[in-house]
């Protein structure tokens, strides 16, 4: 069989030698992906496949989303970035000993560009976050990717290693100087100017840093973390929200209440008129549970939000969609004058554990946190962690466009109204690709920003890191992984909206 006729397998058959090494990579194919790197014409794929490709991607992601949010006890916001996600395991489809148990979970197997997907995945990721770059003005979109090594166990790379690394945009870094390295990264290179000096380093490092003590002393397990590179996706987006439809004037305080407490948190407001009525599918009068639809700026972008998503039963990414293509039949309602929706924009001071929810929800992703799991990416003996600093990383932040200035002086008190209509409840916020059908956003609100508290003790400190230096405020968000790009449109179907509440399983390819 010719290479352009071959099929990625879906299980852990024997793969032709070819193709696929030990490890899942050939040096053959690694040479020509190297020899041809900028050569993008030569990989071809149809609208059916990107179609394909896409709803495997969602279904991947979202199950990682539900297994991190699976405690709603969790007084943390969860917020998921898909090109990242995909990214990330497509770098340990391509590079860690485990690879076939990977590629099960983001390869559309019948595919008939598959042999190529070292090159079309990463052109793919790297197409799709440039055309949601070039589609959210007058907002941004930045991603940044970056494996830091400790400095103790630095090492060289493979051909093929170097190939996948240089595909999905991803730096490698030794590090020394932690903290004002990670500041430089994430004020410069990820456009996060308003960063703040006192959050520093949002993600977790190795257990010891002290090399000058003779190995024996130390703690063996630690000592195979410490050969482990840390992987970190950044990406931020600056809310492309309608000029005319946010009060920008004022900062609100509104009532919330979340599985374990009732608070005041602080609210912007979204203004309803009759040319931009509230639009929504109710999901279920009696938990109030609505699907409600921000005013966007950018035409290939929607975003939407999930109220008391808590109560609903979405089990799986094909449910999500439903739910959003759902929103071509939307109801208006013209007797809402204002929308509050809390504020969510506050930088947090640490990543989310993507690791952890990789191996809880995919099978056999367990084998990526053994011994020497990590093969060449890692220095000899590592021993990856789902839950010590050598795992994955994620770090989220997300920020709106013109947000208003949060002092004590203009923060104004919402009374009940039948004209208002506040989100009081945790809720799902969804930037949706509507080109590609795909989030490119997951996030579940629980923690929105409060007058009398932040991260460091005092929404000052918070909302200062938010206060831009011209007119736009930055939104942002921060991942411990990866990059990359979109896909095609098809004709929306109706469909039924599912309405029960699922536990959610681990996801059997």
């Amino acid at each position: 069989m010719s290479k352009t006729n071959k099929q990625m397998p879906l299980d852990d058959d024997e793969v032709d030698a070819e193709v696929m090494g030990p490890n899942g990579n050939n040096n053959k194919v690694s040479n020509e992906i190297i020899k041809h790197h900028d050569k993008t014409d030569e990989i071809f794929m149809t609208a059916e496949e990107k179609d394909k490709y896409m709803e495997k991607w969602l279904e991947v992601a979202y199950l990682i989303y539900s297994t991190l949010i699976e405690n709603k006890q969790n007084a943390e916001n969860t917020i998921i970035c898909v090109p990242q996600i995909i990214s990330t395991l497509e770098l340990f489809a391509q590079a860690s000993s485990c690879d076939k148990d990977i590629q099960k979970y983001i390869y559309f197997v019948k595919s008939p560009t598959v042999l190529n997907k070292k090159n079309m995945l990463g052109k793919i990721l790297e197409k799709w976050e440039k055309d949601v770059q070039d589609a959210t003005q007058p907002g941004n979109f930045y991603t940044q990717r970056r494996l830091f090594v400790n400095h103790g166990f630095s090492k060289s790379y493979s051909l093929e290693t170097f190939a996948t690394l240089s595909m999905l945009g991803i730096e490698v870094k030794i590090l020394f100087n932690e903290n004002s390295d990670f500041l430089r990264w994430l004020k410069n290179s990820c456009k996060m100017k308003q960063f703040p000096d006192s959050i520093r380093n949002p993600f977790n490092l190795w257990p010891i840093k002290d090399y000058s003590v003779q190995v024996e002393k130390k703690d063996h397990k630690e000592m195979n973390i410490c050969k482990c590179p840390i992987f970190v996706a950044v990406s931020q987006f600056e809310f492309p929200i309608k000029a005319n439809a946010l009060d920008n004037e004022k900062v609100y305080k509104i009532a919330f209440e979340t599985p374990t407490s009732k608070t005041e948190v602080l609210a912007f407001r979204i203004k309803c008129t009759k040319l931009n009525p509230l639009r929504f599918i109710e999901i279920s009068k009696e938990k109030k549970c609505r699907i409600i639809e921000l005013p966007c700026a950018a035409e290939r972008l929607s975003t939407y939000i999930i109220e008391n998503c808590d109560e609903i039963g979405i089990k799986n990414g094909k449910d999500l969609k439903q739910y959003i293509l759902s929103m071509n039949n939307a109801q208006t309602d013209t007797k809402i004058e204002s929308l509050y929706i809390p504020r969510f924009f506050g930088f947090s001071r640490t990543s989310s554990n993507i690791a952890q929810g990789i191996q809880d929800s995919l099978k056999d992703t367990h084998k990526l946190f053994q011994a020497n799991a990590f093969a060449d990416l890692a220095y000899e003996g590592a021993e990856p962690s789902a839950s010590k600093p050598s795992s994955i990383q994620h770090y989220n932040h997300f920020e709106l466009m013109k947000l208003p200035d949060c002092t004590k002086s203009n923060i104004t008190s919402v009374n009940h109204v039948e004209k208002h209509h506040k989100i009081a409840h945790p809720f799902m916020f969804i930037v949706w690709d509507t080109n590609s059908k795909i989030p490119l956003y997951i996030s579940r609100i629980c923690a929105p920003d409060r007058d009398d508290e932040s991260n460091d003790g005092s929404v000052k400190d918070k909302d200062k890191a938010l206060q831009p230096k011209n007119k736009w405020n930055v939104f942002a968000s921060f991942f411990g992984l990866f990059k990359k790009k979109p896909i095609v449109k098809k004709e929306l179907e109706t469909v039924d909206i599912p309405a029960t509440i699922t536990q959610s399983q681990k996801l059997d390819p």
